[in-house]
């Protein structure tokens, strides 16, 4: 867990999927502008489905504004806790992609994807995702893929 982390922070990293089945990415246009309109989309859903389950539970206004700023990724940059929630997403993206895979079905999509989700982790969570439990094969590629952002 990361040391700075709040009950915000965990609670956004806990809505990372929620209703990340609806709508499915088929009802958007193929091609990354597609793909970026169904992810905006995707955001926007989720924290208003966050904010309401916890005003359902008697969170305030102040924690249920965070946690949707959060979820919603408001100010990668600046904002540490939103680093943070997008670090986790991104290194289980990366975990579930590679867990999946056998190392010989390993593909330059798939190396392309990893790069894309690295390109958007903070040092300390790509130095992490160098550590995660995998094959040497598998290392191997998630290490080539990730080297252009671990230096």
């Amino acid at each position: 867990m990361h040391p700075l982390a709040d009950e915000s922070w965990l609670l956004a990293a806990r809505a990372h999927h929620l209703h990340c089945w609806l709508p499915p990415r088929s009802q958007f246009e193929l091609g990354e502008e597609g793909y970026l309109g169904w992810k905006r989309d995707q955001r926007t859903r989720r924290a208003a489905a966050v904010g309401a389950l916890l005003a359902e539970v008697e969170y305030g206004p102040a924690v249920i504004e965070r946690v949707q700023s959060l979820v919603h990724r408001d100010h990668l940059t600046i904002d540490h806790g939103s680093q943070a929630v997008e670090d986790a997403a991104c290194l289980v993206v990366i975990e579930m992609q590679l867990s999946e895979k056998d190392p010989d079905g390993l593909d330059a999509d798939l190396v392309d994807a990893i790069r894309h989700v690295a390109k958007r982790m903070s040092p300390a969570a790509l130095a992490a995702a160098a550590h995660m439990p995998l094959g040497e094969q598998t290392r191997s590629i998630l290490t080539a893929a990730i080297r252009p952002w671990a230096d």
